[in-house]
């Protein structure tokens, strides 16, 4: 153990190297308002709503036995996992929330750089993965770090 034992962004970077190419895109569902007295009111998301994907599976389910079956907010929208199984459906298992940055950075897939529409796309895994970025600074940085980790 040392000084980052309890980081969990550390731990999900590292999770991401080790378990890519195994990523979920978190589908979140639109937003559903309820009526009030004081008129429409966001409604939350029920777990159920929630719809995940994978680059070769296309759609997927969260196991019922994985901590984030019940999730209804996800931070980042990619998960990575460990195991998956194929019965009616195919289920994700054993699934963890990883933050974009480390996702960038740490996946160890192609990344490319476009111009879209004046905004700069960072695309990962041919496309399947399209992440905006503000600035040519924080293009050039993502690809400077990713070229000296090869």
């Amino acid at each position: 153990l040392n000084n980052n034992n309890s980081n969990n962004r550390i731990l999900a970077a590292i999770l991401c190297a080790a378990l890519y190419p195994n990523v979920v895109k978190v589908l979140t569902p639109e937003r559903f308002f309820a009526a009030s007295v004081g008129g429409a009111v966001p409604r939350e998301h029920r777990s159920d709503e929630m719809k995940f994907k994978t680059k070769l599976d296309g759609y997927v389910f969260l196991h019922p036995s994985s901590v984030n079956f019940d999730q209804t907010y996800f931070q980042s929208p990619y998960l990575v996992y460990q195991e998956k199984h194929k019965t009616s459906k195919v289920f994700i298992k054993d699934s963890t929330m990883v933050p974009l940055l480390p996702f960038i950075l740490f996946s160890g897939c192609d990344l490319h750089v476009e111009l879209n529409q004046g905004r700069f796309v960072l695309a990962l895994d041919d496309g399947w993965i399209m992440v905006a970025v503000e600035s040519q600074r924080v293009r050039m940085l993502v690809l400077c770090i990713q070229v000296t980790s090869k």
